[in-house]
């Protein structure tokens, strides 16, 4: 059995939902539309006749790019405040039955069987409840080494992650 405990601060959340986000197929549009925009810029640069028809195409690039940054500032601020991660402490209990969990707001179980996927990245464990909702726990919250490999056989012995 594992237990952890620990706050989320708004820069982590959005760390957090930057990973998950850059996995969408919305990131791809946007990094395609500004390699466009890149293309169309070095071309007006070098072809005094194409300057209107590149300027028709940037402007909608540039508004893409704009409004998909946008969008994400505005959903993680939102988000952060509509979840329990910017209300206090969160504690997790982790064993071969499942999640046993405390947090503002609620508290209860989880079965394994009720995750659908992990994804591990850098700071963070993914574990999926849904296709776009995840319970989110930072590793620096595993307070010994120990405690986090043990974790991570606790997840591979479910299934869940893959060595």
């Amino acid at each position: 059995m594992i237990h952890i405990s620990f706050q989320i601060s708004e820069k982590e959340f959005k760390r957090a939902l930057l990973a998950l986000w850059s996995s969408n197929r919305i990131w791809i549009y946007v990094v395609i539309a500004f390699v466009l925009l890149l293309v169309n810029f070095s071309m007006a640069i070098l072809e005094e006749q194409y300057k209107m028809a590149i300027l028709s195409w940037m402007l909608p690039l540039v508004i893409i790019c704009v409004l998909t940054i946008g969008i994400y500032w505005f959903n993680s601020n939102r988000a952060y405040k509509q979840t329990a991660f910017s209300k206090g402490e969160l504690n997790y209990t982790f064993n071969e039955e499942g999640i046993q969990y405390d947090v503002p707001d609620s508290n209860g179980n989880l079965k394994w069987s009720a995750i659908t996927k992990v994804k591990e990245s850098k700071y963070f464990f993914y574990l999926y409840t849904t296709k776009v909702t995840a319970i989110i726990i930072p590793k620096r919250a595993f307070k010994i080494e120990a405690d986090l490999t043990t974790f991570k056989n606790l997840l591979v012995s479910t299934n869940l992650l893959k060595r």
